[in-house]
């Protein structure tokens, strides 16, 4: 039985037709897991970013990917092409999270943009000491139905919570100094990036 895989392997491998063949078949295995992130990515919301859908994709998609590098490896008669094969995906998952993380910087851009007005009159009112934090936060309730995370007055950072996954959180912040925080009510900061302004967007955990 191994004596016959091993020479179907060398069939395959120094056979240039059949090995081009099965090489582009599982070279489609390997990137269409990254393509279908990047689809999740732009086809979700803020709101909705279909967290089930990428647990899935990281649970269901790593063995075909394994599976398909090692096949490619094993038929690849050359060495230095073989060195491509286990480079070229880590290269190209690798790029994936700066995409991914480009595209959801546009969104909270645009989402910001939209409603500004809302924004700058919860955090005016609520930094001005017209409003308190329950006032405050059935304004922006009622306008956008998103709560506020939390306020630190000292500092004058207004954080309103988009959305969050088990013990994380993610959304906009308004800091009147441009203070860099390191930690809200939701925990440590591990994401601190600059919308516009006086806006940033933050995450925490």
């Amino acid at each position: 039985m191994i004596e016959k895989i091993e020479e179907f392997i060398l069939r395959i491998r120094y056979s240039k037709s059949p090995r081009i063949f099965i090489s582009i078949f599982l070279f489609i295995i390997i990137i269409t897991p990254g393509i279908y992130f990047i689809y999740l990515e732009i086809s979700s919301d803020l709101f909705n970013l279909k967290f089930g859908e990428f647990i899935l994709l990281l649970l269901v998609a790593p063995l075909p990917v394994i599976f398909s590098i090692i096949i490619l490896v094993i038929i690849e008669p050359i060495v230095y092409k073989k060195i491509l094969i286990l480079t070229l995906p880590l290269i190209y998952y690798s790029s994936l999270l700066p995409i991914n993380g480009y595209i959801r910087d546009l969104k909270y851009e645009d989402y910001l943009e939209k409603n500004l007005e809302f924004f700058e009159i919860t955090t005016k009112n609520l930094i001005e000491n017209r409003w308190d934090l329950i006032e405050a936060n059935d304004y922006i309730f009622d306008k956008l139905k998103i709560r506020i995370d939390g306020y630190d007055k000292v500092n004058k950072i207004v954080y309103f919570y988009i959305t969050g996954f088990i013990d994380s959180c993610s959304g906009i912040a308004f800091t009147e100094s441009n203070h860099y925080p390191k930690t809200n009510g939701c925990g440590r900061i591990n994401l601190w990036e600059k919308l516009n302004n006086n806006w940033y967007r933050y995450a925490a955990d």
